[in-house]
């Protein structure tokens, strides 16, 4: 059992932070919450700008001969939705006491890390769906491994097939929201 008071007798909470710190982390992650208008018509045009510049890409380099656009279009779509509050949540933390130019940056590498990251998971989801005729029953350990690997495999070929599609326009499009964010994101809507 670890004392709750430090050998300096500052108090501590059991993580081993002291209690004004923590409540001082606490309470700037509870401003940096962005409103909730900002989650959803952020959200929204956030999956709209990735679900539109995916499709032009996918014109630019296939003519839109893919089996089924709104599919592809949806897996954007939804990816840049799931990104976007957190991602807006954590650069608000993260950077609220960095410069714009830092904070405009560091945004746009974060919403871009993010937003792949988001549309790779749904994309694995949806490689899961498919293949899980042929898996072991759950929750054997085939199972997770087939899972793992499943998984793996999904996110490997989307990040690989995705940069094409998400070159040139998102790259605007993150550009766009890390300039948004140094000039405006920062700003605690409450």
């Amino acid at each position: 059992m670890l004392p709750d008071v430090a050998p300096d007798g500052v108090d501590l909470t059991p993580g081993g932070l002291p209690v004004a710190g923590h409540r001082r982390l606490l309470r700037a992650a509870a401003e940096a919450v962005p409103s909730p208008s900002t989650i959803v018509f952020g959200s929204a045009l956030w999956g709209i700008a990735m679900s539109v510049t995916a499709m032009i890409g996918i014109a630019l380099r296939h003519g839109m001969a893919v089996v089924n656009p709104l599919a592809i279009s949806g897996v954007y779509f939804y990816g840049g939705s799931l990104a976007f509050a957190p991602t807006l949540w954590l650069c608000r933390l993260l950077l609220a006491r960095r410069g714009p130019a830092v904070g405009g940056v560091l945004a746009t590498i974060l919403i871009l890390f993010s937003t792949h990251v988001a549309t790779a998971a749904i994309f694995a989801l949806q490689y899961r769906v498919y293949y899980a005729h042929w898996h072991a029953n759950f929750p054997s350990p085939m199972w997770f491994i087939q899972l793992a690997f499943t998984s793996a495999g999904a996110v490997f070929t989307f990040t690989v097939s995705s940069l094409t599609y998400y070159w040139p326009l998102s790259c605007l499009a993150f550009l766009a929201f890390g300039l948004w964010f140094a000039l405006r994101g920062r700003a605690v809507a409450h």
